[in-house]
């Protein structure tokens, strides 16, 4: 809690002065908040004693899954030789609802005031992502922005102030970024999905189904979604981080499972990894009903767990010999250096700057296309592997053909030779048979001629027939 001595009106240390020649500013001061459990009206928080306004001494606040009313005060003053025209962008679309007051205290005199509702950027408005609030500001006297603040699933309030001259720069190249940053995940992912349409390839459509997931939980995270495609569909964004986080994550392990072929990796790391993907379907399922002060908290302590469950995986694969682990090792190191610098900034772990939301989008994008050349580098290495089992094949299948046609010559060489051993051994008993014809008939012969010849019957001997 605070005292009445740190009241910004009091103590003149307590103002966030924006100087001149910056293209964008942070809270260099930082801010008052107080979290209310009803709708406060501003002319009761105007009457707020000092004592219940707390200090956050940075330009990120984050409140955790809270989702009562939350109250920001911030002092500000224009220094001299400074713009008077300033843009204030709240960079985190998870918040349900704006109202914001202008507030001049010296004069008791209300600058501006306006609202936002269910994700809805008026057309009048200096953006149209969310969320932008115009402010006139003076150096002549310090100047009270109160915010009314009801977030939708979990509270952070990363507050950026820009010169109006320069907003329109970063307006342009934000919009030009994002474009390139879709762009390049449109295109890895028709081309891994006209792979998998030819090929026929699982892993290429876990690849597709992870960079659809992606694609979704970023335009949710930076505010594309809202800007360009589903502001008016408020239900969908009231359960969109704690739906969409999980879907990625569960698309992740879809494709590691498939990558890896982590069911053949061992009992281990199968049963580890379907586990995980059935708690992951259970959030999901389970998400329009559990209570987001359980079920947030829950999925980043999971989602923690799962990162460095899929880079130790990854990482152990890779040490024994992977090459394939090693491409997804790299890039989900990249993500995860990312996306914990981005989480330190909000948290106020670290000064929270602009640029954070940029790396977790650079981070996304590495990933991407070394998953890609991962994909790539697997399946040629697959296809030279099939090759070489063809050529072994092939040369298996000939040196066979070799065999059965030496078997065939030797076994053509055996039915000659039993043929002329045939041929001659009928040939030797067709002679002797003749032989033998020729000598009964010679004996025939001989025998009649010894009948025909007439002896003195004195010489007569019986006859041997």
């Amino acid at each position: 809690a605070l005292s009445a001595a740190q009241n910004a009106t009091a103590q003149p240390g307590i103002i966030n002065t924006l100087p001149g020649g910056e293209t964008h500013m942070h809270l260099s001061q930082g801010m008052f908040y107080f979290e209310a459990f009803s709708k406060v009206s501003f002319n009761q928080i105007q009457q707020l004693p000092d004592s219940q306004w707390q200090f956050h001494p940075n330009s990120s606040l984050f409140l955790g899954t809270s989702q009562s009313y939350t109250w920001i005060k911030i002092p500000l003053q224009s220094m001299p030789g400074a713009p008077t025209e300033w843009i204030m962008t709240l960079d985190w679309p998870l918040v349900k609802s704006i109202d914001w007051y202008h507030y001049r205290e010296s004069t008791q005199t209300l600058l501006s005031s306006g609202q936002f509702n269910d994700w809805q950027m008026p057309p009048d408005g200096p953006d149209e992502f969310p969320f932008a609030i115009p402010l006139a500001l003076d150096s002549d006297s310090t100047t009270l922005l109160y915010l009314r603040i009801l977030p939708s699933e979990k509270a952070l309030l990363p507050i950026t102030l820009w010169p109006a001259e320069s907003f329109s720069d970063h307006q342009l190249q934000r919009n030009w970024y994002l474009g390139l940053f879709y762009g390049v995940l449109f295109a890895m992912f028709g081309y891994n999905l006209s792979l998998f349409i030819f090929l026929r390839h699982k892993a290429f459509a876990a690849y597709c189904f992870y960079v659809a997931t992606m694609a979704g939980y970023t335009l949710i995270m930076n505010g594309a979604g809202i800007a360009w495609l589903w502001s008016d569909y408020p239900a969908l964004l009231e359960y969109a981080y704690r739906i969409l986080v999980p879907i990625a994550f569960f698309a992740a392990l879809t494709f590691i499972r498939q990558f890896l072929q982590l069911k053949h990796r061992g009992v281990f790391l199968n049963r580890s990894s379907q586990i995980a993907g059935y708690l992951w379907l259970g959030m999901i399922i389970l998400a329009p009903v559990i209570s987001t002060s359980i079920l947030i908290p829950l999925i980043d302590a999971f989602g923690l767990i799962n990162c460095l469950f899929a880079i130790s995986v990854s990482g152990y694969l890779w040490f024994k010999g992977d090459r394939s682990a090693k491409y997804l090792t790299l890039s989900w190191s990249v993500l995860v250096v990312s996306t914990v610098i981005l989480i330190l900034g909000l948290n106020d772990v670290i000064p929270y700057v602009i640029e954070l939301h940029y790396l977790q989008n650079i981070g996304v994008t590495i990933e991407v296309l070394l998953l890609s050349m991962a994909l790539a580098e697997r399946f040629n290495r697959e296809r030279e592997m099939r090759s070489e089992a063809q050529d072994i094949a092939l040369q298996m299948s000939t040196e066979a053909a070799k065999a059965k046609e030496s078997e065939m010559a030797a076994q053509q060489r055996l039915l000659g030779i039993e043929r002329r051993v045939k041929e001659e051994l009928s040939l030797k008993v067709n002679e002797q048979t003749r032989e033998l014809k020729v000598a009964m008939q010679k004996l025939q012969i001989m025998n009649k001629g010894m009948q025909s010849v007439t002896v003195p019957s004195s010489l007569k001997t019986p006859s041997l027939t």
